[in-house]
C-alpha cells in the first residue's frame, strides 16, 4: 500500500502572534508558501509540547527560539530521523543583544547547530556572523523574507486563527506569575535571568517617563516648532518621504535613529524641492526628542500594519538607513521589498541583504538618491526603478520562490549525525533481536544477507538466553552483538534503538508478552521505529508485513532474503507492524 501522507513540519515559536513581524516572516508566510507544494505545517509555542508527537514529524524549525528544552527536542528529533533546523532571522547572539550577559543563546545555538541539517538566515552576512560559533562544515541556507502583502499579512492573521487563536488574548498577572514559577522550576538560571532583564527594562522605563514629565513644556516646544502633526494630511504638491518600523533597541544602531545618517541630506534636497517627511514607528517620544530636529516638515504616525500600507500607497520615496554595528548589517531587506512591491523606491544602506536589489534601489548617498527620484526626472526614475525591482521580487522574493526553497530544503536535506557518531551508511541502521532460540532459523539467514551489506548498519540484539544459545554461530560470523540487561530493558531503557531506522524480530513477544522481547518491541514502537516480525505461519511460510513467503522449516534462500531486506528500506511496499494494536 502506498503511504499518502504528507510531509509534516513543526514550526517552533514562542511567539505565534501574527503581528509580530518574525512570526509572519519566518514562520506563518513559509508555511503557507509550503502548502502548495503538498508540505503540511503543524505549530507549538513550547519544545516540550512537540515530543509527544515525534514520530509523526518529518522536520523541526526552530524560529528564533533556543532554550534548554529545544537542546532536548533536538536531540530526540535527530535519535528518531527526524530533520532539524534553525531558523534566524536576527543576531540573537551578539555580545551586547541581551540586557544581561548571557553565553546561553550562543552556547544553545552551537550545540543544535552542530548537527543541525542546516542553519536558515534571510541574510548571507547573518549566516557569517554565526560561522564561528558552529563547528566547520554546518550548513547555512540563506532563504530571504517573503514580501509582502495586505493580503498576505491577512492570510498569516487567518491562520493563526486556526493554529494558535489565543496567541493575542491577554495573560493576567497570576497566569503570568504561575507561567514564570513553573518556568523557574524547569529552568532556574534562565529565569532568573529573565527576571533581571525585566527588573532593568522596568527600571529604565521609570526613568525615561520621569524625564519627560520633568521637561513637558520643552518637548511640546520642540515639536511644535518642526511642524509635527500626527493627524493633519500630506501637504498638495510635496514629495512624500517615507520611513517605516522599529524605533529600534538598545543595544544596536538600528531603527529610526539610522534617519539621523540621512538628515542633512533631506534638509540640503528640501531647499530645493518641497518635501515631507513621514515616520511611523512606535516611540513618539524618540522622534520628539531627536528626529524631529531634522530641519524638513515632517510628521509622526503611531505604527500599524494599516498606517504602513497606507503609508506606502502615498509615498514618493522610501528612506531606509541602517546602521553599522554587528547586529544591523545582518538585517533583512523585507521594508525595502515591501516598498518595492508598493511601487515605491528606495534610497537605503548597502546591506549584503540589499544586493539582489541592485538596479532597483539607490545604495547609500542619501543626497543623490532623494534627487534622483524627487527631482524633474523623479518620475521616470521611479518607474524605471520599480520596472527594474518586479522580475527581482518575482525571482527571489515571491511566496512561490520561498516555498519552492523551503521545500526543497525539507525534502532534500541531507540528515546530519549528532557530534560524535559514526555516520550512517546510506540505507540506515536495522537492528535483529534474537530471543527464543527455535526462532534462530528464521533470522540468522536474514542476519547473513545484512551483515554483507555495505550501506546500512546492523546491530544483533541478544538478550541473555539467546546469547548463551547462539554464542557459537556469531563467533563463527564475526558478529559483536549487543548484550540486553533485563534490569535495563524492563525499566524502560531505549538507548540502543535511538538511531535505529527498523526492528526485525521473529515474534518471539507473543509467546512472553512480559519477556525481554515484548518489552523491546513495545519501546520500539513507542520511538516511531519501523518494527516487522517475521513468524511461522500454519502453512509453514514465515510471513512478515510484505508478505513475502520465508520457509519456516528450510534455509531461506539467498533471493529470497535479498528481496526481503530490498524490501525493508522501501517504505512504500512495507507497512510498520500491527504490534501497536
Amino acid at each position: 500500500m502506498t503511504d499518502l501522507r504528507r510531509p509534516r513540519v513543526a514550526w517552533v515559536s514562542p511567539q505565534l502572534s501574527y503581528v509580530v513581524a518574525s512570526t509572519r516572516y519566518r514562520c506563518y508566510y513559509p508555511a503557507l508558501a509550503l502548502q502548495e507544494f503538498e508540505i503540511e505545517s503543524v505549530f507549538y509555542q513550547a519544545s516540550n509540547e512537540v515530543i509527544p508527537h515525534l514520530q509523526e514529524l518529518d522536520a523541526i524549525i526552530f524560529v528564533k527560539h533556543l532554550d534548554r528544552e529545544s537542546l532536548k527536542l533536538a536531540g530526540l528529533a535527530k535519535d528518531r530521523g527526524v530533520k532539524v533546523f534553525v531558523d534566524l532571522c536576527d543576531n540573537v547572539v551578539v555580545a551586547n543583544y541581551p540586557i544581561v550577559p548571557d553565553l546561553q543563546p550562543a552556547l544553545r545555538l552551537a550545540g543544535i547547530g552542530a548537527f543541525a541539517d542546516a542553519i536558515v538566515v534571510p541574510s548571507p552576512a547573518l549566516a557569517e556572523a554565526l560561522k564561528p560559533l558552529l563547528r566547520p562544515g554546518v550548513r547555512f541556507v540563506v532563504i530571504a523574507d517573503q514580501v509582502e502583502t495586505k493580503e498576505s499579512y491577512a492570510a498569516a492573521g487567518l491562520l493563526q486563527e486556526q493554529v494558535a487563536p489565543s496567541a493575542e488574548k491577554p495573560i493576567s498577572i497570576t497566569q503570568r506569575a504561575l507561567r514564570f514559577i513553573l518556568f523557574l522550576a524547569r529552568d532556574p538560571g534562565d529565569a532568573m535571568a529573565l527576571l533581571k532583564r525585566k527588573i532593568l527594562l522596568a527600571y529604565r522605563l521609570v526613568c525615561m517617563r520621569l524625564v519627560t514629565l520633568s521637561h513637558p513644556r520643552a518637548s511640546q516646544k520642540k515639536s511644535d516648532s518642526h511642524n509635527v502633526n500626527c493627524d493633519r494630511p500630506a501637504t498638495a504638491g510635496v514629495k512624500s518621504v517615507l520611513w517605516f518600523g522599529n524605533y529600534g533597541a538598545p543595544h544596536s544602531d538600528f531603527g529610526m535613529l539610522a534617519l539621523m545618517l540621512a538628515g542633512p541630506a533631506l534638509e540640503a534636497v528640501c531647499n530645493d524641492i518641497p518635501l515631507e517627511l513621514t515616520v511611523i514607528s512606535n516611540n513618539r517620544t524618540l522622534f520628539d526628542n531627536a528626529i524631529a530636529q531634522i530641519r524638513v516638515p515632517m510628521r509622526y504616525l503611531d505604527w500599524s500594519a494599516d498606517a504602513v500600507f497606507e503609508g506606502l500607497k502615498g509615498a514618493d520615496v522610501c528612506l531606509l538607513p541602517f546602521g553599522i554595528d554587528a547586529f544591523s548589517v545582518t538585517k533583512s531587506a523585507n521594508r525595502a521589498v515591501l516598498a518595492l512591491q508598493y511601487g515605491v523606491p528606495v534610497v537605503t544602506t548597502r546591506l549584503p541583504s540589499m544586493e539582489p536589489l541592485e538596479g532597483a534601489v539607490a545604495f547609500d548617498d542619501w543626497e543623490a538618491g532623494l534627487r534622483r527620484f524627487l527631482g524633474p526626472h523623479g518620475a521616470i526614475e521611479r518607474a524605471t526603478a520599480i520596472a527594474a525591482a518586479r522580475s527581482i521580487l518575482a525571482e527571489t522574493y515571491s511566496p512561490k520562490e520561498i516555498g519552492k526553497a523551503w521545500a526543497a530544503l525539507i525534502n532534500d536535506a541531507s540528515p546530519r549525525s549528532r557530534p560524535g557518531y559514526v555516520e550512517t551508511p546510506s540505507a540506515g541502521e536495522i537492528a535483529v533481536l534474537l530471543d527464543d532460540p527455535e526462532s534462530f532459523q528464521l533470522l540468522f539467514p536474514v542476519i547473513d544477507e545484512l551483515r554483507h551489506r555495505h550501506d546500512l548498519l546492523l546491530r544483533v540484539l541478544v538478550t541473555p538466553r539467546a546469547l548463551a544459545a547462539s554464542t557459537r554461530s556469531l563467533i563463527d560470523r564475526r558478529i559483536v552483538p549487543y548484550a540486553l540487561e533485563a534490569e535495563t530493558i524492563l525499566a524502560g531503557d531505549d538507548r540502543i534503538l535511538r538511531t535505529v531506522d527498523c526492528l526485525l524480530t521473529a515474534g518471539d513477544y507473543r509467546r512472553d508478552p512480559e519477556g525481554l522481547a515484548g518489552n523491546v518491541t513495545r519501546i520500539s514502537i513507542a520511538r516511531g521505529v519501523r518494527t516487522f516480525a517475521l513468524e511461522p505461519s500454519l502453512n509453514s511460510s514465515g510471513v512478515i508485513a510484505s508478505s513475502l513467503p520465508f520457509a519456516s522449516d528450510t534455509p531461506l534462500s539467498a533471493d529470497t532474503v535479498g528481496r526481503f531486506v530490498e524490501s525493508l528500506f522501501d517504505g512504500v511496499t512495507l507497512k510498520p507492524s500491527v504490534l501497536a494494536g
